[in-house]
């Protein structure tokens, strides 16, 4: 049985359904006329679609897809080339009308809410949906519109799983850049504290140990009292733990609770490392402890992509070089592939290219100076994330003063 095509969403099958239904001179509203589309689809497009095949497609509102070879004859019949072709020329009157929007936004403001928010949503399936989003939200920063930009996480079908990660994390990197330069951060702490999606991709994807002084830090705490399951205790407090360690406080405040957390399968990879790494630090005068430990981290690893050993353990070695645990740190890497970053996406690249530091560190410490000098030359100071811009070049510059013998 032919498969159907899988990228075939709601939006786009709609308007084909519709230019299909305003190029008839009768109604698809009863069956009898599904006989008649059948037989124009065979004269325009030269194949036989059966009526029952034309109703599901057009009447039947269900998670089936039509196969590309019904959708093609389909779009033959009003004049296009094939179902890609459909695609393309209206990806690019949607391009042309969205691109309208941004200059109008630009032009007389954003008015009013209402008409926003629905413009808004009758795009979210669009590939550069965010480029509009973005566009929206910064003229909000500009004109300071704290209603508008304390609903923004309420949008319907956004901050999904629908869009790649990778879209999502750009954009809040765009949101968090211009709400610092405005001065807004403060005045949406306790919106974005307490907003779920907010709380998953603001402060779970952006708040790191390099911004927890500031607003950074209150909007944890306004995130702490209103997210309690295990995954966000162990975030809260680990973040807690590496704050008191850059700045000099006690960490005893988090550890009981570091101490006796107990994993869970719901836990995030990257909350799990920081706790390994946290009681790798507490129990480094432990060889028994140490090596359970890094037992439940190799189990951990187990079950992870490459790009997600990566990111843990970049995520991991960052703090132990801290202290720094030379050995500990080796360990960790020994578990992430040293891969390169060819046909990876900017976010991937980027982690690859972060832990090649620690790699040159755990070389040099390691007595092979010439590897490590060459894996640090590896390293790209423009390849670095904004959000912890600053607590890798700080290591890089050690690790190179270091390496070179400065």
């Amino acid at each position: 049985m032919p498969k159907g095509v899988q990228n075939t969403n709601r939006e786009r099958l709609e308007k084909l359904k519709a230019k299909v239904a305003h190029s008839l001179a009768f109604s698809l509203n009863t069956n009898k006329n599904y006989d008649l589309l059948s037989n124009i689809i065979f004269e325009r497009a030269g194949a036989l679609l059966s009526s029952s095949t034309l109703r599901r497609v057009f009447q039947y509102d269900s998670d089936n897809h039509p196969t590309k070879s019904t959708l093609d004859l389909i779009c033959k019949s009003i004049g296009f080339r094939s179902w890609d072709d459909f695609i393309e020329k209206e990806s690019n009157q949607v391009q042309f009308d969205m691109s309208q929007l941004i200059d109008m936004y630009k032009l007389q403001g954003l008015g009013d809410h209402r008409q926003i928010w629905e413009i808004l949503e009758k795009h979210t399936e669009h590939p550069n949906f965010f480029t509009l989003l973005d566009a929206i939200v910064q003229i909000a920063i500009s004109n300071r519109d704290i209603k508008f930009l304390s609903k923004l996480f309420e949008l319907e079908g956004v901050f999904e799983r629908n869009h790649a990660d990778i879209t999502i994390i750009y954009f809040i990197h765009n949101l968090v850049i211009g709400l610092n330069q405005s001065g807004l951060m403060p005045e949406l702490v306790e919106y974005y504290g307490t907003n779920p999606k907010a709380q998953i991709y603001l402060v779970e994807w952006y708040v790191d140990e390099d911004n927890l002084n500031g607003y950074y830090y209150e909007l944890l705490q306004v995130y702490h009292q209103h997210k309690t399951t295990p995954e966000a205790l162990l975030f809260y407090n680990c973040l807690m733990y590496q704050r008191a360690i850059r700045n000099n406080l006690p960490t005893s405040p988090w550890l009981d609770f570091i101490h006796q957390f107990e994993y869970t399968s719901h836990v995030h990879n990257i909350p799990l490392g920081r706790w390994y790494a946290i009681l790798m630090f507490e129990t480094s005068n432990s060889p028994e402890a140490i090596a359970d430990i890094l037992n439940k981290t190799k189990e951990l690893f187990h079950y992870l992509s490459e790009i997600e050993r990566i990111t843990t353990a970049l995520y991991m070695v960052k703090l132990l070089f801290s202290k720094p645990e030379d050995k500990l740190i080796d360990k960790v890497l020994a578990l992430a592939p040293d891969i390169n970053d060819a046909g990876k996406n900017v976010d991937d690249r980027i982690n690859i290219n972060q832990i090649k530091i620690y790699r040159a560190y755990s070389l040099f410490q390691k007595g092979e100076k010439e590897n490590a000098l060459h894996k640090l030359n590896e390293f790209d100071p423009l390849l670095v994330q904004a959000f912890i811009y600053n607590h890798i070049m700080n290591d890089y510059r050690v690790i190179s003063d270091l390496i070179t013998n400065k």
